[in-house]
């Protein structure tokens, strides 16, 4: 999302809202991955909007399908990260 640099002094004026972005997925299977040393993206922020999101998926019955993992590593796509998505795509498509 280059885009929200533009955002970077004032992330309050963000023309939407992460948690509601995040929600409108539910039911729908989403993991996030967010490095623990990533920086770009702070965390501790992923885990605010994912907690936040968390109440839609828990209305479909669906809290499970909400995964966050933060692996400790830098803003990378490691090979084990790659490994854990393609996992989890597998997974998501065999159901």
């Amino acid at each position: 999302m280059p885009r929200l640099v533009d955002y970077a002094d004032d992330l309050e004026a963000i023309p939407f809202d992460f948690p509601e972005l995040i929600g409108a997925l539910a039911p729908r299977p989403v993991l996030i991955i967010a490095p623990l040393r990533d920086d770009n993206f702070r965390a501790d922020s992923v885990d605010r909007i994912a907690d936040s999101a968390c109440p839609v998926y828990s209305l479909f019955g669906a809290a499970e399908r909400l995964e966050v993992r933060h692996p400790d590593e830098a803003h990378d796509f490691s090979p084990d990260m790659r490994r854990a998505a393609y996992e989890w795509l597998d997974r998501q498509l065999s159901d």
